[in-house]
């Protein structure tokens, strides 16, 4: 007999070890696969069946006498056409059937076609007349041929392969390499997708527990009504934000305004200034920095300030206790240079108080910025000393310390310092 791959339908030489299949190996390969599972659900009684016809309940009365007067012997199917199990047993010890000696005495035996051909040839061929003796072969009944057993039992165990999975039997060895690669990329869909519903799981189980430790649905309610009554505080104080932004972006373009047209008259003045002029505005400046201080009530350390006109000066309360003068002239001898030397160590000390009182109005006010820095004797990127100095240089220090100085005042007269 000659088996075909069930998949390619290429003919198949079974492996030498199927030949002779003993019954613990039988047993051992049924041991191994999946129990067959009855997918089809069970048949209807004949009175659920009844129940569901549409017919008055008289008919269905007299359908009920009629059946038990003459019961109908229901026609038996076979196990393949009832979807269960397949026509050949599965079982070594039910692959035959024990008759008694009785049955096998008195049953004819027929002779073949073949047999009677070959007895028909061996009288022809027989000289002289006489039949040659012709030898029959023994009832296969007595002698059965190991061929046929081997058979029968490659393929009750092909049917029950094909019974027990999902697969029809036999199979090739390509075909059984491609469906082990199928098998095993299925296997690895389905652990993967198990990881998945396992992690799912976990996140369920860990949110249940967020639940359980959670708060209650009033303590919820409150928290949001806490949390919007926050944001709209925060909205209303982000709006005042955005206007006081708005309002010292006005009150900087006004001061660049300022600045760039002090910038320009300066560029417009070719003339030089006299000292007796200088000296009058170094006295005015000393005074509304002595006036914003007392203003302020703040109190300079190691310096005091005497305001007298164009002749102002600046006393050192600590140390050697120096008075300087904030107040110089062009004349050229060696005790004017002197005296201009003490100018400058006036102007120093001067921008040394502009910077103790700038930086207390910004410790009062964070928001209060001035344009320049000062370090020193600089202000800027300008030294307003006077000695080894371009006048432009000079000039653009002391431009600075005005700026400075307007900055502090309109500060103080706003009340922003509280």
């Amino acid at each position: 007999m000659t088996f075909v791959c069930q998949q390619c339908k290429q003919p198949l030489q079974l492996d030498a070890s199927l030949e002779d299949l003993a019954p613990s190996a039988y047993d051992m390969i049924v041991g191994s696969l999946p129990p067959q599972l009855n997918t089809r659900p069970p048949p209807a009684s004949e009175a659920e069946q009844l129940g569901q016809v549409p017919a008055p309940s008289s008919a269905k009365a007299a359908w009920r006498s009629s059946a038990h007067a003459n019961p109908v012997r229901p026609s038996v199917l076979s196990a393949r056409a009832q979807g269960k199990q397949p026509m050949r047993s599965t079982l070594p010890n039910e692959s035959f059937v024990l008759l008694q000696d009785s049955v096998i005495n008195h049953s004819p035996s027929q002779p073949s076609p073949s047999s009677s051909a070959r007895r028909a040839a061996n009288t022809r061929s027989a000289p002289n007349g006489h039949q040659s003796p012709v030898h029959e072969p023994q009832d296969d009944h007595q002698n059965p041929s190991p061929l046929s057993h081997h058979l029968r039992s490659t393929l009750r165990l092909l049917n029950l392969l094909t019974s027990r999975t999902d697969i029809d039997h036999p199979l090739c060895s390509e075909c059984t390499h491609v469906l082990l690669s199928n098998l095993t990329r299925q296997l690895e869909e389905t652990k993967k997708e198990r990881d998945g519903y396992i992690a799912f799981e976990k996140e369920v189980r860990r949110e249940k527990e967020r639940e359980k430790d959670g708060m209650s649905k009033q303590e919820a309610e409150s928290k949001i009504t806490q949390l919007k009554e926050d944001e709209r505080l925060a909205i209303e104080q982000l709006k005042e934000t955005e206007q006081e932004h708005e309002q010292l972006t006005e009150e900087l373009r006004a001061l660049e305004l300022e600045e760039k047209a002090l910038e320009e008259e300066e560029d417009e003045l070719s003339y030089s200034v006299e000292w007796a002029e200088i000296n009058a505005a170094w006295g005015q400046t000393l005074l509304l920095l002595y006036t914003i201080a007392r203003k302020l009530d703040f109190t300079f350390e190691n310096y005091r300030l005497v305001p007298m006109g164009s002749f102002s000066r600046i006393d050192r309360t600590a140390g050697d206790k120096a008075s300087y003068e904030l107040y110089g002239s062009g004349d050229l001898h060696l005790g004017r240079l002197l005296h201009n030397r003490r100018f400058d160590f006036a102007m120093v000390a001067f921008l040394d108080c502009l910077k103790q009182l700038t930086d207390w109005a910004k410790s009062q006010d964070p928001t209060l910025e001035f344009p320049h820095q000062i370090v020193k004797d600089k202000i800027g990127e300008s030294s307003v000393k006077l000695q080894f100095s371009q006048e432009e240089a000079w000039t653009r220090a002391l431009r600075h310390v005005l700026l400075a100085l307007k900055i502090l005042l309109k500060w103080t007269t706003n009340g922003s310092n509280g």
